[in-house]
């Protein structure tokens, strides 16, 4: 094995470690959207991928920002990085200040840490607006605009699925989107996805694409609120009867289920996830009262039974469809979901109840022999009821939800937000989910968001020591009471801590952060427990260096299980911007003892998409990404990257193998703004 181009190359990126961290500049760091998003989402879990859906839905804000002096509650309840703290607490500011003149005064906000701060700057505008909510569709039609995009990944390699001839289709990954959108009133789009390896245009893809999801949007009309017919997302409450919205981490989940409202968003995304399909309306039946009333009709993926195919072992939700196998469980079963929600808010105080019914066209009958799934959801019918409840003011906020299935069993939730401070805040969440309790469409704060066998505390304190730190500890306590997968044994617990040092200078920021995750395991026969300690720690320095904004990071891993793994990755990203176009270019170097000591890195990809990676092993990281922009109605993005593997011949396993140590692709996109 050559050793000489690992050591070289780690030579190289530690010279311009140091040199950029000698360096002194006088320009001012400007971070795009994208990096400032990275940067928040990077307070999850190091191993949970951010969701695809919840990027493309912030990326529809950037060319019509969110008028902040003319915003609405509900017009800030969009952004679902917002909890309802920050929320009060940034109306409690305009009005105090009467306009909000600069977002840089968004860091004088209690409630808003740095790195939120940033990211809601790109999303809002405080100059005066170039357009004016309008009380007729037509007046809104007329000022609206259309985008189409295309996108496409072109690998530079062959999986073993593509030459033993198991995948249907061809090996390019591509999409088309079409959107309009007028002042953020009305909106439609359609969505056309096909994954590699799935049939276009034969083989039961008659259509072309293997996914399509369609909206129309409207919001803000009279007492319609939100309204949306076709394919859409619904989150009421905090999330024990249904939440099938944006798939967030622990973190950025906590900030979204303090939300006293029931939320619609449209499906606009290219994965055939769990989304409904159908109709949703909120309308205000007066001042204090909100009503939410949804249905959906579609069909879903799912595994049958072999020794019944009239039962349904498994629903799936990956949308995949490249293989005869994966074919046959495409769109084999319907499911009918219908739902009401009814609010009643006033002064900072909130209660309301919500009512779900699921029907599946065939019977869920998981394989209970396997101990972890013998409390799964089973049967044809589901229903759930809850009802949720709240108060909130600039100090303190109470949120919790209480929800029971149909055999009674119970969920419920807490949380308590207490702003001590202008620059200290708390928060406590405490939850209960009955090993028995079931539902479809539940997804809330807890281990994996399972609403199901889990009882915990939560606790968290962020501490603004002064306009340049911040300070950030949190700490959770898992208990479940049933054997889990990879867990024969009832009564087992997890353990988490996180901590985190924020610096912003004038011309450069850093942040250092360091997560403890203690999970209990099965040992390799079964016959007894043994825990799994992870240790994490990752520091990010962004700085301007000439015309160039740089970023550095270092993160390490160190698993301690029977036997103790380690990794670091080391990255450099630079990047330069002129009027129209820009460029990225990015290095990595990575070591990993094994697969335990995996790391985890974003890289900036093409618009509406978000590129999480996963290493392990030995090798390097190389990427390059430039952007063109003519006259403002055509932009031409352009991404390419390798990863070459120091210690392996092959990449991968089964049909995705890779035949050879080297991994490249190419991306293009081409967005038409009219």
């Amino acid at each position: 094995m050559n050793k000489c181009p690992t050591k070289q190359h780690l030579r190289w990126l530690l010279v311009a470690l140091l040199t950029s961290i000698a360096t002194t500049s006088i320009a001012q760091t400007q971070s795009t959207w994208q990096e400032d998003y990275q940067e928040f989402i990077r307070e999850e879990d190091e191993d949970k991928e951010p969701d695809e859906e919840l990027y493309e839905w912030l990326a529809s804000f950037i060319d019509k920002p969110i008028d902040l002096n003319r915003a609405t509650r509900e017009d800030l309840e969009q952004l679902p990085f917002l909890s309802d703290q920050q929320i009060e607490d940034i109306l409690f500011y305009r009005y105090q200040c009467q306009n909000i003149r600069s977002t840089a005064e968004l860091h004088l906000i209690p409630s808003l840490s740095n790195a939120c701060a940033r990211l809601l700057a790109h999303f809002i505008s405080v100059e005066k607006p170039s357009e004016k909510p309008y009380n007729s569709l037509l007046k809104s039609l007329h000022h609206g605009y259309h985008q189409i995009m295309f996108s496409a990944n072109i690998p530079l390699y062959q999986r073993r699925g593509f030459t033993e001839r198991k995948y249907w289709g061809g090996p390019i990954k591509h999409d088309f989107r079409y959107t309009f959108q007028a002042n953020h009133q009305i909106a439609w789009g359609l969505i056309g996805a096909q994954d590699a390896g799935e049939p276009f245009f034969k083989q039961g893809n008659s259509c072309g694409y293997d996914h399509y999801a369609g909206y129309l949007l409207l919001r803000n009309f009279h007492c319609i609120k939100t309204a949306i017919i076709g394919d859409y997302r619904v989150k009421v409450g905090m999330g024990l009867v249904i939440n099938n919205d944006f798939a967030l981490g622990k973190t950025m989940l906590r900030y979204a289920l303090e939300r006293t409202t029931a939320t619609l968003h449209p499906h606009a995304s290219r994965t055939a996830g769990n989304h409904l399909q159908g109709a949703a309306v909120t309308i205000a039946l007066n001042r204090y009262i909100t009503t939410t009333n949804f249905v959906s009709y579609r069909a879903n993926d799912a595994t049958l039974n072999k020794d019944d195919s009239a039962t349904i072992s498994t629903l799936l939700y990956n949308g995949l469809h490249r293989t005869e196998q994966e074919m046959v469980h495409k769109n084999n079963h319907h499911q009918f979901v219908a739902g009401t929600h009814l609010q009643y808010a006033k002064d900072g105080f909130h209660l309301a109840t919500t009512l779900l019914h699921t029907t599946l066209n065939r019977i869920l009958r998981p394989n209970t022999t396997r101990l972890y799934k013998q409390f799964a959801p089973a049967g044809k019918h589901f229903t759930n009821l809850s009802i949720d409840y709240g108060y909130t003011n600039r100090h303190l906020s109470f949120m919790g939800e209480t929800a029971i299935d149909k055999c009674c069993a119970l969920a419920t939730l807490n949380s308590l937000t207490w702003q001590m401070s202008s620059s200290v805040q708390m928060q406590f969440i405490q939850r209960f989910y009955s090993l028995r309790y079931q539902s479809l469409f539940a997804r809330s704060f807890g281990e994996n968001g399972h609403v199901q066998d889990e009882s915990g505390l939560f606790s968290s304190l962020q501490w603004h020591i002064n306009a340049l730190h911040q300070l950030y500890f949190a700490a959770d306590y898992a208990y479940f009471a049933w054997p889990r997968y990879q867990q024969s044994f009832a009564g087992t617990h997890a353990i988490e801590a996180r901590t985190q040092w924020d610096f912003q200078g004038n011309n450069w920021r850093m942040n250092v952060r360091y997560n403890y995750r203690l999970q209990q395991q099965d040992v390799p026969d079964h016959s007894q427990l043994h825990n799994k300690h992870t240790h994490r720690i990752r520091m990010q320095t962004i700085y301007p260096l000439w015309q160039w904004q740089c970023q550095t990071e270092l993160n390490g891993v160190v698993v301690a299980q029977e036997k103790q793994s380690s990794g670091f990755l080391l990255s450099q990203t630079i990047t330069k911007s002129w009027n129209t176009s820009s460029i990225t270019a990015h290095i990595a170097y990575f070591y990993t003892q094994d697969n335990q000591s995996s790391l985890y890195q974003y890289e900036r990809a093409l618009r509406y998409q978000f590129h999480f990676l996963r290493f392990s092993g030995k090798g390097m990281r190389y990427a390059l990404q430039s952007k063109l922009i003519c006259n403002h109605h055509f932009i031409f993005i352009a991404h390419a990257g390798l990863t070459h593997y120091f210690d392996r011949q092959t990449i991968g396993t089964g049909p995705q193998q890779i035949m050879h140590p080297v991994q490249a692709d190419i991306q293009i996109q081409t967005i038409l703004k009219l």
